[in-house]
């Protein structure tokens, strides 16, 4: 087996496993949505340790979905809305269109 040293490698243009991680770790820092998702994850760590470790418990996070799930359809509403090039600021009534929908899908069964 051929022992290559680290000057050969370096010089045929292969990058070091550590050159390697400092890239990819550039890379992701430099993106817009690292610092946003970054807030996220530790705004989650502190209220983890806040609440002893029911902040991350199935129970709560299937609570939380469940919550967020109206503000979804509403937020799915307008963003329709806004991709077919119409811009309607009138939420109320896309979230009255919104709940006599889920109303119909609930009371028929289908979701």
């Amino acid at each position: 087996m051929n022992v290559i040293n680290k000057k050969e490698l370096l010089s045929s243009g292969r990058l070091s496993v550590k050159e390697r991680v400092l890239k990819n770790f550039r890379f992701i820092v430099s993106h817009s949505v690292f610092g946003p998702l970054a807030g996220l994850f530790l705004i989650a760590i502190i209220f983890t340790i806040g609440t002893n470790g029911f902040f991350l418990s199935l129970g709560n996070i299937l609570t939380i979905l469940n919550l967020s799930g109206v503000l979804a359809i509403i937020t799915l509403g307008i963003s329709m809305v806004l991709i077919m090039g119409g811009i309607d600021l009138s939420i109320e009534g896309v979230m009255s269109l919104t709940a006599v929908v889920c109303g119909f899908l609930v009371k028929n069964s289908l979701t």
